[in-house]
Parts: structure tokens; C-alpha cells; sequence
């Protein structure tokens, strides 16, 4: 099994462009995601997608979504919190609204199954109504690939070569 990620964000501005955060944000994204592809325990991008689509159908959305794979929870929490990533989400605040949905759900997939966008979606929004469960779920509550909640192994994490 693997773990897939969504990440969903809304830009600041009417089509985003307009905010000078979103300038920083596009500026910023070639060093990210090249960092983050170069991370141990990445599988896939699936893709990046900005545009007026999103999970949570009462939001207007101007969004920057993402969709990858990754071997396990801790490589992707080793990923998403540390160096130049790190660095992004301390300015997400600048660049994305706060509109009190969570900006990524994780989810346990099979060897053989390629998450799709409508997946990405439909996993957000569960996460948005109901919170952690095995279906859905967040770094803060973890779940294995059995539907076991679970902790992040910190020890693997640093590891990894990153700050837990």
C-alpha cells in the first residue's frame, strides 16, 4: 500500500494573480516541488491543477491543488515539513485564504491504484465533514494501511533526514 495526498489551497485575490502573495507562491513552486521530488519515499505526482474547482462545493475556488504518492506517512510528513516546503507553508497565510476546510487529506491506496482527481475531491470533503477516519485523514490523526489509527514515527522521520 501507499499513501495518497490531495492538497487543496485558495488563493488570495478574485483569479488569484491578483494578490501579491500569489506572485510569491508562483515564484516559489519550482524549488518546492523540486525538492519534494527528490525527497526519499516520493512514488508519484500525479499532477498540479489550479483553477475554479475544488472539494467543498460552498467555496468559490480559485485553487492550487496537488496529487501524489509517497511509500508512507513519514515520508511525506519528512517531505511537507521540512527545508524549502517548511519554509512555503509558514507563508501560506499569505497566499492562501483561510476558509476553515484542511488544506490536505491522506489516504491508504493499493500497490496497484492510481488515486484520480474526483478521488482527491470526494476524500477532502469527507475529511471536511467528518474528521480523521481510516477513509480520510490528516497528520494529526494517522491511520496505517489497515485502518489503524496510528502515530507518525518520529524516529523514522528524523530518519529520513528531517526535523520531526
Amino acid at each position: 500500500a501507499r499513501v495518497a495526498v490531495f492538497t487543496f489551497g485558495n488563493l488570495h485575490g478574485e483569479q488569484g494573480d491578483d494578490h501579491p502573495g500569489a506572485k510569491e507562491f508562483t515564484e516559489a513552486v519550482p524549488s518546492v516541488f523540486a525538492a519534494l521530488e527528490a525527497a526519499p519515499g516520493r512514488r508519484d505526482r500525479l499532477g498540479t491543477t489550479s483553477g475554479a474547482t475544488g472539494s467543498v462545493p460552498s467555496l468559490v475556488m480559485v485553487g492550487v491543488q496537488t496529487l501524489s504518492l509517497w511509500v508512507d506517512v513519514e515520508s511525506l510528513f519528512a517531505a511537507s515539513c521540512g527545508g524549502n516546503h517548511l519554509d512555503a507553508m509558514k507563508k501560506r497565510g499569505d497566499w492562501f485564504k483561510d476558509e476553515g476546510y484542511p488544506s490536505s487529506v491522506l489516504w491508504w491506496v493499493d500497490d496497484n491504484h492510481t488515486p484520480t482527481w474526483t478521488e482527491g475531491c470526494e476524500r477532502h470533503r469527507h475529511l471536511h465533514e467528518h474528521g480523521p477516519e481510516a477513509h480520510a485523514f490528516n497528520f494529526r490523526r494517522p491511520f496505517d494501511p489497515n485502518g489503524q489509527a496510528t502515530k507518525v514515527d518520529h524516529s523514522r522521520v528524523q530518519a529520513l533526514g528531517r526535523p520531526a
